[in-house]
């Protein structure tokens, strides 16, 4: 979530909660699983300068794929503020 959830990618949506009338912000993402060789790794499109996982580097931070069938929906993840 430190990279998909940079508001260029997943911008904050705000609700109230009913039962204790406060507001919050919302981020989803979804995880996947990748096949192995079917993807290649870049650099972050996001163009920032500052590491922005500690535990990897920004020049593999994101992987692109553009096989079919490559990828399975693995889970949601769901920021709450």
């Amino acid at each position: 979530m430190r990279y998909v959830g940079l508001d260029r990618f997943c911008p904050k949506i705000r609700f109230k909660d009913v039962r204790s009338q406060r507001h919050h912000q919302a981020q989803v993402a979804f995880q996947v699983c990748v096949r192995p060789g079917s993807y290649k790794i870049g650099p972050p499109s996001a163009g920032t300068g500052e590491s922005i996982d500690p535990r990897f580097s920004n020049n593999e931070i994101e992987w692109i794929t553009k096989e079919r069938a490559s990828t399975v929906l693995y889970g949601l993840l769901v920021r709450v503020e």
